[in-house]
């Protein structure tokens, strides 16, 4: 392997400066990853290769998407295959194909090309999922996929391929001539490729730049006579529909301009001289005349007699339209999944399934389940539609037991009707679903399949759907439309009067004023459509409000009155809770503003009031601490009682930054007071038992995105605990892990001082204990971590090959700690009852759990420990590359080993004065989205920088805007 790799460096250094970010048209380049490896196609799949230059399949082209944001095709150079994220099955989100033709989604065949800032690398970023090309495990035969986060992992290198321009050009006319043989049925389009290949030739002028311009017009000419012959190629389907049309019982009025039409589009095609376009026109014409020959049944529909308008449907069988053989293209063109609460769940465009057993007929559908969910939809909105009314129907199958509420429904103009529900006598067989009659005005209706949950929830569901039918039954008078704005009018006003939000409710309010009293009928169907607008967007309020009503603010208002909060307690929650109230009742209230303020009152309540408590009730001996910790709570407590608004949501964070670091004054003062030597009571949670997977109380945890944990509990008995947590991170890949764990203790007395805790790792170099004096990077101190070697046949263990004892290389095994507890207790026969619980876990060898010390000294009062791996910080400082796979760290200790200069020097005279209010950062949430000043850094609390104009997902982060931070809560 290591050969291998070295193969692969050097061939990537003989062409580095050709290796661009930005592709030159007509050019072809190997994708070569940043462990070496080529990116290829093997056998028709995605796939990491040993670097050759001759090998085709390595050598790809990229084409303008012709999107105008710089995104490319990428093709491979040897067929001019797309390479695709995966268009076989809409549920897969990963693999890449190799598609002759592009998908009925283009974006899953579009990339954009992101240079890799401080690095020669590149991310190749899918614009239809947003992810990254990349691999779990770079091996020559590994796999590449198409859901990658932008890490180590994903990078790549564009080197151009050494060819000479005069024989790629030749290439692309070969190409060009290749596709010419295959269309034996199209003699004019033969024809016309002659002739453009001999104009493209005159135009040789044998200079390179001529050479690439002509060889992508080639590529491109190509793509665009098999777009058309893609389109053209369905025309025996669409004879096939107008001679069903012919046969038929029922004729309508525009049959002799269908059968010109036919007649002229078949002469046309059985001609030996017809080119492209022309076929193309003729197409479209037929087309054309098919759909004005079903509109032509408009004037003549009725409700007995309904006019089929089916073809305003897009792939209303969920495939290819006009396509009829078994073996068609399924496609979701057109079509939504709306998958409410799906924990687990997978749906299928295109599945194939038998009609019934008796008739034995495959029909292409969607195939949708889930075994909990509170909503399972698919739908498509249809525009220009004439105005009328409708019935949708379709075909649904529902499993045995599975039919709860699974109905077809449309929508317009805010009015949904719905079909039958699925019947138990069906359930379990293929069952028509007819949707009750629905206005529509202004062409828009929305048309679907749906399955509701129980009331009970927890729902097991599963439905297949096919064979969508738009019917029109008549159209609609002035009258009736009018009287479709009446009761829209009417909704709205009962809308209006159910609205809290006086902002959102004027809204809504001049809406209806506008429209009430028009009566020209062009102006009736502009108020239909602006009405439903505004209905809703003020449905969003009304929903908002009950969300509101129903949430923190009814929780603190019960607990005032529950006597949970008394004395200064229930009278800061009763001023927030009053100020809220008059937030939402004031004129300019309006839903967008509310999520942010119910975060303010659940940090008062979850953040600030807890830590209120505790700093009121806690006994302190020093003076002038308590007097400093008085006056935080007086000068806190007397702004939030008698403050006339809500205040932002990081002044409250920063009264509770302030009380906690007044708290840890009265607790150094007082620690100091008592003479000790054992500090560790000034870190924050150092025993990590304080923790979830995710987060870590006092610690700050940073870790590169392809780590794995930031903290972990398990039964490994090491201290006593068997259910305590500590620090702890893994990957896979030996060295791949960038991962530092630490927090800053203040108000520490000067001093030498030992820092000591349990530590294991799966390596002898780059895991290290360090700390930081008074802030001053020059104090830092690295103390290694390396694996134990240890006796283990003196343990119990095993005894070596030769006969001897075994001395181990041990990491999860074994440990000193364990060592002086089999010692202690005679290996484990009898003694202190947590020495033998060490002793007896993991069946008799421990967990490898050693300790770690060093010493640092403070002449500022100030400390930062921790314990990382992270090369890039560690190296500064003389440390070594990590090498190992997993750390594990716990049960931190900090003594005083020599005193420091500490004359006069008391924790709580250090206190800097609290800022302005004002100065705080000022942010909110609307819907999802963190409104804050422009050039704000949204972070993950796992360090990571995520996209602050996106809507996201629900969570903590963190705000930073030049020196100010913010913690904000997203629901």
């Amino acid at each position: 392997m290591k050969k291998l790799l070295i193969a692969a460096f050097s061939f990537i250094s003989m062409y580095a400066g050709a290796q661009v970010t930005e592709p030159i048209p007509g050019r072809n380049y190997q994708i070569i990853s940043s462990e070496g490896f080529a990116f290829g196609c093997v056998d028709g799949a995605a796939k990491q290769c040993v670097p050759d230059e001759n090998d085709k399949t390595q050598a790809f082209k990229f084409v303008d998407s012709g999107d105008g944001d710089g995104s490319y095709m990428i093709k491979l150079a040897s067929d001019d295959s797309y390479v695709c994220k995966t268009s076989a099955n809409d549920w897969n989100t990963w693999d890449i194909s190799f598609e002759a033709s592009l998908p009925t989604d283009v974006s899953k065949a579009k990339y954009t090309i992101e240079a890799i800032e401080g690095t020669e690398y590149v991310g190749i970023k899918n614009k239809q999922n947003s992810l990254y090309w990349g691999w779990d495990t770079p091996e020559a035969g590994g796999g590449v996929w198409c859901d990658k986060a932008l890490n180590e992992k994903s990078q790549w290198k564009l080197v151009a391929l050494p060819a000479d321009a005069a024989t790629l050009y030749e290439e692309a006319v070969n190409r060009l001539f290749e596709y010419q043989e295959q269309l034996v049925d199209y003699p004019g389009i033969q024809t016309e490729i002659t002739d453009y290949s001999m104009d493209v030739d005159l135009r040789v002028d044998g200079t390179d730049d001529t050479y690439y311009s002509l060889i992508t017009e080639i590529d491109n000419y190509i793509d665009n006579v098999k777009k058309g012959v893609a389109v053209i190629s369905n025309i025996r389907n669409v004879f096939d529909e107008c001679d069903a049309a012919f046969a038929s019982e029922n004729i309508y009025p525009g049959f002799d301009d269908l059968e010109a039409a036919y007649t002229n589009t078949n002469d046309l095609y059985e001609a030996d001289d017809t080119k492209l376009q022309d076929y193309i026109d003729a197409y479209n014409a037929l087309v054309k005349a098919l759909h004005d020959y079903y509109d032509s049944q408009i004037p003549v529909a009725t409700a007995e007699n309904p006019a089929d308008l089916t073809y305003y449907i897009q792939h209303p069988n969920f495939r290819e339209a006009y396509n009829y053989s078994a073996d068609c293209t399924a496609t979701s063109e057109g079509w939504t999944l709306n998958d409410t609460n799906l924990p687990s769940s997978g749906y299928d465009y295109g599945a194939r399934h038998k009609y019934s057993d008796e008739v034995g007929v495959d029909v292409t559908c969607f195939n949708n389940w889930s075994w909990q969910f509170d909503l399972l939809e698919i739908y498509q909105d249809i525009e220009g539609l004439p105005d009328g009314r409708y019935t949708v129907e379709c075909l649904g199958y529902s499993g045995v037991n599975e039919n709860y509420k699974q109905h077809a429904f449309a929508t317009s103009g805010g009015v949904t009707t719905v079909s039958n529900y699925a019947s138990e006598a069906m359930s379990g067989g293929w069952e028509t679903f007819e949707t009750a009659p629905i206005s529509v005005v202004n062409g828009k209706l929305r048309i679907g399949f749906s399955s509701e949950a129980s009331e009970e929830g927890g729902s097991i569901g599963w439905y297949l759907v096919t064979g969508f039918r738009l019917k029109y039954c008549g159209q609609l008078s002035e009258d009736e439309i009018r009287a479709v704005l009446n009761d829209k009018l009417d909704d709205c006003r009962a809308q209006r009067d159910t609205m809290m939000f006086n902002a959102d409710k004027a809204v809504l309010n001049d809406s209806i004023s506008k429209y009430e009293n028009v009566t020209d009928i062009a102006v009736v169907k502009e108020a239909i459509d602006a009405l439903t607008l505004a209905q809703a967007e003020a449905q969003k309020s009304v929903d908002k409000q009950i969300e509101v009503k129903n949430g923190v603010l009814a929780a603190l208002t019960d607990s005032i009155a529950n006597g949970v909060y008394t004395d200064v307690y229930a009278n800061v929650a009763q001023s927030f809770c009053q100020n809220m109230t008059n937030a939402m009742n004031a004129e300019d209230a309006t839903y967008t503003e509310m999520d942010s303020l119910c975060s303010i009152l659940e940090t008062l309540r979850d953040d600030y009031l807890p830590v209120l408590k505790e700093a009121k009730e806690m006994n302190v001996n020093d003076a002038t601490a308590k007097g400093v910790l008085e006056d935080n709570i007086n000068r806190q407590v007397t702004f939030f009682t008698e403050m006339e608004a809500l205040p932002l949501e990081t002044l409250i964070e920063k009264y509770v930054t302030e009380l906690e670091t007044a708290m840890a004054e009265c607790r150094a003062a007082d620690l100091i007071a008592t003479g000790t030597k054992d500090y560790t009571s000034l870190i924050v949670n150092p025993t990590i038992d304080d923790s979830s997977s995710s987060s870590v109380t006092g610690w700050t945890i940073e870790m590169s995105s392809s780590g794995n944990n930031l903290v972990t509990n398990s039964t490994q008995q090491f201290d006593g605990n068997t259910s305590g947590r500590y620090l702890d991170a893994w990957h896979q890949t030996a060295g791949n892990l960038l991962y530092n764990a630490h927090q800053t203790i203040e108000n520490l007395p000067n001093g030498t001082y030992e820092l000591k805790a349990m530590v294991r790792t799966t390596c002898d170099e780059g895991v290290y204990l360090y700390a930081i004096a008074d802030n001053d990077s020059s104090t830092t101190v690295l103390a290694p971590v390396s694996m134990e070697r240890i006796n283990i046949t003196e343990l119990g263990g095993p005894t070596a090959e030769n006969g001897e004892d075994s001395i181990a290389t041990v990491s999860d095994s074994y440990g000193s700690i364990f060592v002086d507890a089999y010692n202690a207790t005679g290996g484990g026969v009898d003694g202190d009852a947590a020495l033998l619980e060490i002793v007896n876990t993991n069946n008799g060898k421990g967990w490898g759990w050693f300790y770690k010390s060093l010493e640092i000294e403070v002449k500022n009062h100030a400390l930062t420990i921790g314990y990382t791996c992270d090369s890039t910080f560690t190296m500064k400082y003389g440390g070594k590359p990590w090498t190992g796979t997993w750390l594990s760290a716990d049960n931190f200790t900090l003594t005083m080993i020599a005193e420091g200069v500490n004359d006069g020097w008391n924790p709580a005279t250090g206190i800097v004065a609290p800022e302005d209010e004002d100065e705080a950062l000022d942010f909110r949430v609307e819907n999802g989205t963190i409104i804050a000043p422009k050039g704000t850094a949204v972070y993950s609390v796992n360090g990571m920088r995520v996209n602050a104009d996106a809507k996201l997902d629900a969570g903590i982060y963190i705000l930073k805007y030049g020196n100010k931070t913010a913690k904000v809560v997203v629901r």
